[in-house]
């Protein structure tokens, strides 16, 4: 019996990176955009092991337990989310959703190009799936289908008519000072999307956009996010 196969990592590995983000499916701790020996790695995940008596092992990250899928394309993590077997993962650029179900045998199920965030509060879980907002939308992945939100109910680009006010999607991520924040609320089962919680944001800082999932509507809530705080989800 050696130190590997009682523990499954080598006796000489670096077991405490740092990461940006973390998500926790079955047993396992996943962490995203990791700094490994003083080198960063901003598109790679890493995954605590499960000891030789079935033990998880959520607070060591062994260097060579990183997922060779989705790697390597050079777009940062952003955020992660679990989604039953799946890790949903946000890049800056795009989102994909890993199957990580069996140990050495995950595979990217689904990867959606040019609908990513530039904030970890642009993502968030609710009973229906996994959503998010950007400047192109509001998304819902729900058993492997995606569904932009406001696709024929807010405008996501051109002139507005005058009786179209607040039906344009207001929401953008394209300027470090453009911080759009999503929350969801169970008991109503609503998302409140929040125009921008950047301290330092002057424009429309206190306007919000809610989805009702009952409803299937949008309702614009003008002063909703009225505080002079600091804004968060």
């Amino acid at each position: 019996v050696t130190y590997e196969t009682i523990n499954g990592y080598g006796p000489y590995e670096d077991l405490n990176p740092e990461f940006n983000c973390a998500a926790m499916v079955g047993k396992r701790i996943y962490i995203g955009n990791v700094k490994v020996n003083g080198v960063v790695h901003n598109d790679r995940i890493m995954r605590s092991p499960i000891n030789f008596e079935g033990k998880p092992q959520f607070d060591t990250f062994p260097e060579t337990h990183f997922l060779e899928v989705g790697a390597d394309d050079g777009d940062t993590i952003i955020h992660m989310l679990s989604d039953g077997e799946k890790l949903v993962v946000f890049k800056e650029n795009s989102v994909s959703v890993l199957n990580v179900g069996k140990f050495g045998n995950e595979y990217i199920e689904n990867s959606f190009k040019y609908i990513g965030i530039k904030n970890p509060c642009q993502a968030v879980r609710t009973e229906q799936g996994v959503c998010w907002i950007n400047s192109t939308g509001c998304y819902l992945l729900q058993g492997g289908k995606l569904t932009n939100l406001i696709e024929g109910k807010i405008i996501a680009s051109g002139e507005l008519k005058a009786f179209q006010k607040n039906m344009s999607w207001s929401i953008t991520d394209l300027d470090a000072q453009d911080i759009p924040a999503i929350g969801y609320l169970p008991k109503e089962n609503k998302i409140l999307a929040c125009i921008n919680i950047d301290r330092d944001a002057t424009v429309k800082t206190q306007d919000a956009w809610m989805f009702d999932f009952k409803t299937q509507s949008w309702s614009y809530l003008a002063g909703a996010m009225k505080t002079y705080l600091v804004r968060s989800n």
